[in-house]
């Protein structure tokens, strides 16, 4: 049957929410969480052909801001900026402004663009993740965060401002990242932004995506997982597979007819092949069923081949991943992970657990609109 959903006007409503998915009332003291990740391709507004931009935040009549990037068009702040709120003051609120300046010392700062961000999602539990929006009102940039709630019995975040320990970035010209984990809470799914996740322009955007995670690892390592009930629930897998760059080139053309075999155990999936290309852009979702405590014991293995109608498939690198991480955090994210036992080329994915409920899962929407 049909279970209980913590509406807009049920947190208006003071309904008291036990037993509802969310299972909180409106009154629940917590903060949002706005983790401003990075952004790209910003405007040159600087004689030196650069920017030195920063982002603020605006929501319930408070403003914060990040540190400012010295210098550069693609600024990586991966900075937490905190609000304390209730889900009442969620739900009230509707609505995020976030703003990107160019910081200038003897004039008046220079807007770069500009982002509204509709909160809805978060009244159902969700975290709203925001990958290379454009930005509104300039002619370029794009916005990389992500936007959540905790409640104030929830782990804390040790400090506001960056947290490294909760990103790997992979530079563009090396190898020397490690899997990269997004810890994002209990029973949350990715939000594709502007479009479903088959639009082709947000796949055109995620060349350069970065990780994005929302601030919940933290804690000490004695700490009980956060999501330990994903154990011993039914659901599935899903493995997004995004993209990857760089392959190596197999066919006399230079370039390479890639597809991946994804496998968990004795299980294995495989995306399509996509012909003459180095830099494939799937943006395919692949499904595991099963009980994450059983999927969990072995590990996500990704290959990567060049198709051959006529010969043996090529081998194009191999990623694996360890799905230990789900039972804490419920999702996983490789931005840009090089692939081992290859000279070159890199993968990016995202693996998420969703549990399987007696009402269908809410489907990909857009969360950002114009002010």
């Amino acid at each position: 049957g049909d279970s209980a959903r913590l509406t807009r006007a049920d947190l208006e409503g003071g309904l008291d929410a036990g037993g509802v998915e969310f299972g909180l009332p409106r009154d629940v003291k917590g903060e949002l969480v706005v983790h401003m990740v990075e952004a790209e391709n910003l405007l040159a507004l600087d004689w030196t052909g650069t920017s030195d931009p920063y982002a603020t935040v605006k929501v319930f009549d408070e403003k914060k801001r990040t540190r400012t990037c010295s210098k550069t068009l693609n600024p990586e702040w991966d900075q937490h900026l905190l609000f304390k709120c209730t889900l009442g003051d969620v739900a009230r609120e509707g609505k995020l402004v976030l703003k990107l300046w160019d910081r200038d010392r003897l004039n008046a700062n220079d807007f770069l663009g500009e982002l509204y961000v509709d909160l809805a999602p978060i009244l159902d539990g969700r975290i709203i993740s925001i990958i290379d929006q454009p930005l509104l009102g300039v002619e370029r940039g794009t916005v990389t965060c992500d936007i959540s709630w905790r409640s104030a019995q929830a782990v804390p975040i040790t400090s506001e401002g960056r947290n490294s320990s909760l990103i790997s970035k992979v530079a563009t010209s090396g190898r020397a990242a490690a899997p990269s984990v997004a810890d994002y809470g209990d029973n949350t799914d990715s939000i594709a932004v502007g479009a479903s996740v088959a639009n082709a322009a947000v796949r055109a955007k995620l060349a350069a995506m970065r990780t994005v995670s929302a601030p919940s690892a933290t804690v000490a390592p004695a700490a009980a997982p956060v999501a330990a009930p994903f154990a011993t629930m039914h659901g599935e897998v899903r493995v997004h597979m995004l993209r990857a760059s760089s392959l190596l080139p197999k066919d006399s053309n230079g370039a390479s007819d890639p597809f991946a075999i994804v496998s968990i155990g004795a299980i294995k999936k495989r995306t399509r092949v996509l012909y003459m290309t180095l830099d494939p852009e799937w943006d395919e979702l692949l499904s595991f069923e099963g009980l994450l405590s059983e999927l969990a014991q072995s590990p996500l293995l990704v290959r990567l081949w060049d198709r051959d109608a006529f010969s043996k498939n090529d081998f194009l690198g191999e990623v694996a991943v360890d799905l230990n991480e789900l039972l804490r955090s419920g999702r996983i994210v490789l931005s840009r992970k090089p692939l081992d036992n290859v000279s070159q080329g890199n993968v990016t994915l995202n693996v998420t657990w969703v549990a399987h409920r007696d009402r269908e899962e809410p489907p990909l929407h857009a969360i950002c609109f114009r002010g």
